[in-house]
C-alpha cells in the first residue's frame, strides 16, 4: 500500500523467500507482533482453517518409517508380513498377488517364493489358510485354518497339518482310478481278493502248481501221458448197415443165405438153432457156412454204442432180429459158437406199418479185432420179416 498525495493504492508483493522488517536505527521494529511478525521480525504466514492449506509435515505411520517437517521428506515401507495363502494367491496385508505355477512346495518353498517377489515372511507356520481352486481338477477348501484337505481326480487327496503336508490316493476300483496294491503269490492263489493287481509274473506263481487249476499230465517226447480224458473227447465212431429179410418156421433163426445165392447176404434161409448160437455144418465144418454168410469184419476192437433200425411183418405174431459175432481162428476148421450181441422183439403190424427199436444197452457190447459182426432173423411162422437198420460202434 502507497499513500501519493491525497490518494491511497493497494498493491500486492509476493517474494519468493523470506522477508523481514527492520528498523533503519534499531533493527526491530517494536510492534512487530502486530504485523505478523515472528520474533526475528520475519513476516510469517496467517494461521489457516484446519483440513485446507500448505502440508506443513509428513509423520510415518504404522508400518513407515522417515517423514519430516521440511526440505524433501521420503517415506520408508517397513517388511510385509504374510497373512493369507489363498490358493495360487498371495494376500498381504490387503495387497495380493498371484502366480500361475502349480507345482506343489512345501513351506520352506512358498517363504522362497514369496520373498523372491520382493516380500518377507515370518519363520511360523502360515496360519488363516484359505484354499481356491483354479482349475476342475481341485476341490475347494475355504476353512481358514491350518489343517486342510484338498481332493482332486483320480482319488488324490492333500492333508496339510501345520507344516506336514500329506498326498495320498484313494484305492482304485472297477468304477473309479486310484491307486493299487500288487496282490501276494498267496493272494493270487485264493483268488477271492477284489482291490489288489495281479502281475504278470505273480499270475505265474499264483496258478502254476495251483490247486485251483486241474491237469491232466505231461505231454513228454510226443507221448500223451494222461489217465483222465472224457469219452467223448477220445471217441472214434463207426457206422455199420445191416438190413435182410427172411421168412420163419416158428421155431428157429434163420442165417444169411451164402454168397453163391442170388438173394446172398439180404435173404436169412440158412436154418441154425432156436438160440442162434449153433451154426450147422453143410458139409465139413461151420467155419464155410459163416464165412459164406458175410457179415462186417472189425479193423479194430471196439465197444457197441448204438443200434437203431426199422421192421415189418405181414400178419400177426412177433417175431426176432438178433445180431451177433464169431471169431474166426486162422488156418483152422474147429467149429465155430456165435455170440449173441443183442437181440430185439418186433410185433408184428403188417407190412404198411414199420416198428421201430432202438438200443444202447446190449447182451454183450465188447467186440475184438478182427471179429466178424452178422445177423439172424426169427420171424414168426410163415410170416416174413423185413429190417433196415445201422449200428454204431467206438473204437
Amino acid at each position: 500500500m502507497k499513500w501519493i498525495g491525497q490518494n491511497i493504492y493497494d498493491f500486492i508483493a509476493r517474494f519468493r523467500n523470506d522477508v523481514f522488517l527492520e528498523s533503519i536505527s534499531s533493527g526491530t521494529i517494536a510492534s512487530g507482533g502486530h504485523l505478523g511478525l515472528d520474533s526475528n521480525n520475519k513476516i510469517v504466514k496467517a494461521a489457516v482453517a484446519s483440513g485446507s492449506g500448505d502440508i506443513e509435515g509428513v509423520t510415518a505411520g504404522t508400518g513407515l518409517s522417515g517423514g519430516g517437517t521440511t526440505g524433501t521428506v521420503t517415506l520408508n515401507v517397513s517388511g510385509l508380513t504374510i497373512s493369507e495363502f489363498a490358493g495360487a494367491s498371495l494376500t498381504t496385508s490387503g495387497e495380493s498377488f498371484a502366480d500361475n505355477d502349480t507345482t506343489l512346495m512345501t513351506s520352506a518353498a512358498i517363504n522362497d517364493r514369496i520373498e523372491s517377489f520382493g516380500y518377507t515372511t515370518n519363520t511360523g507356520d502360515i496360519t488363516g489358510v484359505t484354499i481356491t481352486a483354479d482349475d476342475s481338477n481341485v476341490a475347494s477348501d475355504t476353512s481358514g485354518s491350518a489343517d486342510f484337505t484338498l481332493t482332486g481326480q483320480g482319488g488324490i487327496t492333500t492333508a496339510v497339518s501345520g507344516t506336514a503336508v500329506r498326498i495320498a490316493m484313494a484305492s482304485a476300483s472297477t468304477s473309479a482310478v486310484g491307486s493299487v496294491e500288487l496282490a501276494t503269490t498267496a493272494e493270487t492263489t485264493t483268488g477271492t481278493d477284489t482291490t489288489r493287481a495281479v502281475t504278470p509274473d505273480g499270475l505265474k506263481d499264483g496258478y502254476q502248481g495251483s490247486t485251483n487249476v486241474t491237469t491232466l499230465g505231461t505231454i513228454a517226447t510226443g507221448v500223451w501221458r494222461g489217465t483222465a480224458i472224457e469219452v467223448e473227447s477220445q471217441e472214434h465212431l463207426m457206422h455199420y448197415r445191416f438190413m435182410g429179410y427172411g421168412t420163419g418156421d416158428g421155431s428157429n433163426y434163420f442165417l444169411g443165405q451164402p454168397f453163391t445165392d442170388a438173394q446172398a447176404p439180404f435173404e436169412h434161409a440158412d436154418s441154425s438153432s432156436a438160440d442162434g448160437t449153433t451154426i450147422p455144418a453143410g458139409s465139413g465144418t461151420n467155419v464155410s457156412e459163416l464165412i459164406r454168410s458175410g457179415g462186417y469184419v472189425m479193423p479194430n476192437a471196439c465197444t457197441l454204442r448204438r443200434w437203431k433200425g426199422w421192421a415189418t411183418q405181414n400178419g400177426s405174431g412177433t417175431g426176432k432180429i438178433g445180431i451177433f459175432k464169431w471169431t474166426p481162428a486162422d488156418n483152422d476148421s474147429t467149429n465155430i459158437t456165435p455170440v449173441l450181441l443183442d437181440e430185439v422183439t418186433i410185433t408184428a403190424a403188417g407190412n404198411d406199418k414199420a416198428r421201430s427199436f432202438d438200443e444202447t444197452s446190449f447182451t454183450q457190447a465188447s467186440v475184438a479185432a478182427g471179429d466178424i459182426i452178422f445177423t439172424q432173423l426169427f420171424p414168426a411162422s410163415s410170416k416174413t420179416l423185413y429190417f433196415n437198420s445201422t449200428l454204431e460202434v467206438q473204437f
